[in-house]
């Protein structure tokens, strides 16, 4: 009677040396094969991982608990998630930015959990706040982001200037975003002094009576300011008119 147990054993065992001989040969082949049949695989994967969630999960688990002290594992996984992360930066970048949108109270509580209950993270992300903003790449790209993004808002960038400034000069604005463009809007963009049209976004804040010669704590309605072109603003400069 033949022992198909010895039969299969010797099998294997003639079947791992073929591997280790032609290596590089199976690889080349598999991966054609792959290449041309990638969306079928990646299909039957994914069915695959659906049927099988739970138990993949739980092999997944029981193989980390019985290897995350072991040094080489820690470096094999360190190895390939390094080399995915370059391969697929884009693509793990975006989904983690959808998932983020669509999750941002999950993720902002899981956050702020972690950074509660554990003061080793806490340490450590101080650390690296700090280290990143000394470093001369994050102060170039700060400032190049701040002058991309006031090319971009103009208003938002004037809006800023004119609250740094009366402070400066101990004034104090009462209108409103929404009441300041408003009155942009009636102007259609044209400037009231030299009627040219010059686009909203070109249309400057004047303040009639000049800042410069405002007592402390003037206050200034949205009566006591004009939309004026750039031109216009700096003729005028600190006149009452």
């Amino acid at each position: 009677m033949r022992n198909y147990d010895k039969d299969e054993g010797e099998r294997k065992k003639y079947d791992r040396k073929y591997r280790e001989k032609n290596r590089d040969k199976i690889n080349k082949r598999d991966r054609e094969y792959y290449q041309k049949n990638k969306g079928k695989i990646i299909k039957q994967r994914k069915i695959c991982y659906q049927k099988n969630k739970k138990k993949i999960k739980e092999r997944d688990r029981e193989y980390y608990q019985k290897n995350k002290n072991n040094i080489e594992y820690k470096r094999k996984k360190k190895e390939y998630s390094e080399k995915y992360r370059e391969k697929n930066g884009d693509r793990l970048r975006k989904r983690e930015n959808e998932y983020r949108i669509k999750n941002q109270g999950k993720v902002n509580e899981r956050a702020r959990e972690r950074y509660k209950n554990n003061l080793e993270v806490r340490r450590k992300q101080k650390k690296r706040d700090k280290k990143r903003r000394e470093s001369i790449g994050y102060k170039k790209e700060v400032k190049e982001y701040g002058k991309k993004y006031r090319k971009e808002h103009p208003e938002v960038a004037r809006r800023k200037e004119r609250k740094r400034r009366a402070i400066k000069e101990k004034i104090i604005e009462t209108f409103s975003d929404k009441e300041w463009l408003q009155k942009l809007k009636n102007t259609f963009g044209v400037c009231p002094r030299c009627n040219k049209y010059v686009g909203i976004a070109h249309l400057t804040l004047d303040h009639i009576h000049p800042v410069s010669k405002a007592k402390e704590g003037q206050v200034y309605t949205i009566d006591d300011v004009q939309p004026l072109c750039h031109s216009c603003n700096s003729r005028k400069g600190n006149r009452v008119e």
